[in-house]
């Protein structure tokens, strides 16, 4: 069940998802004029795709009582929380828009504020904005809002910047490596080590590259072109189309190369992307997807986000692998940044992910194996003392009855 007042008719305004729902600012109206119009759409027990035309769920649009908000068709916009969100850009009348404003409001009210701000980007349409803790570039404190690429004058743009939202002032990161011809997904990545890793997705293909992803490293001012992960042949880790049924009994699905303008959110943890043109039409797949960094990393380290960091003591890596992996019982890793687990001499054992190897205990033996990962009771006649490689028998006058 739906109840509210909907917009109708709009194209080119920005959507800012928040829990259990979105606002809707800005665009081009049916009659082709630009508007200030702020909806919200949110939702009420949503149980998945197939519960959402349920009629025992609601669905509500407001139509937000705000004044002195711009008129913009293509702005960029992010979120600050369920009530605030800021935007930048924009087409106004018949030119591109560099104005950067706050929206805040709760119950059908809000009000608008002009965030005034020099040195930063300049004017354009289309451009991916979002609002970020400020760990993600390395700066504690204050959030962020960061403004990437857009176009201006026919030229897609390929600029990212870094607004400080206490001190308002702008900072110009890197260049991306590639410009995009539509508007680009923003999020950041938490790292194993805790930190966060600035991401911008892109909606089109680029040529060779697909549909890639570029990650910022905020110590070298630089971002590394990661290889496109939206793929649906794995269902249960990685990614998987999880809405088409057209495919079912047919190979899975997977994007094509061509793909252009599709649309993506990143939230809970995961991207989703749905639809975009290509070259046999348009597509009707939603695509869900865990990012995660690529970077290819030596023997002995596995990736924390954009850099590699050493194998702690009792796990080793593959260059190239995925991540560290404990040692194997018999074996054992005595140090850091190891490419590989050495074997424990004999009369030693060890269990998994071990650093040292214990000596056998008095009564038992490797047999005068190295790499055990037990160690095997001495017969009844034979003894062994901690560390032996093997049981001996008894001396002569001596006898053990038991095992061990």
């Amino acid at each position: 069940m739906t109840t509210g007042t909907s917009p109708v008719g709009l194209a080119k305004a920005c959507a800012v998802p928040f829990f259990g729902g979105f606002f809707l600012f800005g665009g081009r109206n049916k009659e082709g004029g630009q508007t200030s119009g702020v909806y919200s759409f949110t939702y009420q027990d949503l149980r998945g795709f197939a519960a959402a035309t349920d009629p025992g769920i609601k669905h509500t649009w407001l139509a937000w009582n705000a004044t002195g908000g711009p008129s913009v068709e293509g702005p960029g916009c992010g979120g600050l929380n369920a009530s605030c969100f800021v935007t930048f850009g924009g087409r106004q009348r018949f030119s591109d828009s560099a104005d950067l404003s706050m929206f805040c409001g709760s119950s059908g009210v809000g009000h608008w504020s002009t965030l005034s701000s020099s040195g930063g980007p300049g004017a354009r349409e289309r451009p991916a904005v979002a609002v970020i803790k400020g760990a993600a570039l390395d700066r504690q404190g204050s959030d962020l809002v960061i403004v990437v690429g857009g176009t201006h004058a026919d030229k897609d743009l390929q600029d990212v910047w870094a607004m400080d939202l206490a001190s308002r002032s702008w900072s110009r990161l890197a260049d991306l490596p590639h410009a995009m011809s539509s508007t680009p997904l923003v999020f950041t990545h938490a790292t194993k080590s805790g930190g966060e890793i600035l991401v911008v997705q892109a909606t089109s293909s680029l040529g060779d590259h697909g549909l890639p992803s570029f990650a910022y490293d905020a110590q070298g001012d630089s971002w590394s072109t990661q290889p496109s992960q939206m793929k649906s042949e794995t269902a249960t880790t990685g990614s998987a189309d999880i809405s088409d049924t057209s495919s079912v009994g047919s190979a899975a699905p997977t994007l094509p190369d061509t793909l252009q303008h599709a649309s993506i959110v990143h939230h809970g943890g995961l991207s989703w992307l749905f639809g975009g043109a290509h070259d046999a039409g348009l597509s009707s797949f939603l695509f869900a997807y865990d990012w995660q960094p690529a970077k290819i990393c030596a023997a002995g380290e596995e990736s924390d986000g954009l850099t590699c960091t050493p194998c702690g003591r009792g796990f080793y890596s593959m260059e190239g692998g995925s991540g560290c992996i404990p040692c194997q019982a018999g074996r054992f890793g005595s140090k850091e940044g190891l490419g590989s687990c050495e074997f424990c001499e004999a009369g030693f054992h060890s269990s998994e992910g071990r650093a040292t190897c214990e000596p056998c205990p008095s009564g038992t033996s490797t047999k005068g194996n190295g790499g055990a990962a037990n160690c095997t009771v001495c017969s009844s006649g034979s003894f062994a003392k901690e560390g032996w490689a093997r049981c001996q028998k008894c001396e002569q006058g001596y006898f053990q009855r038991k095992e061990g």
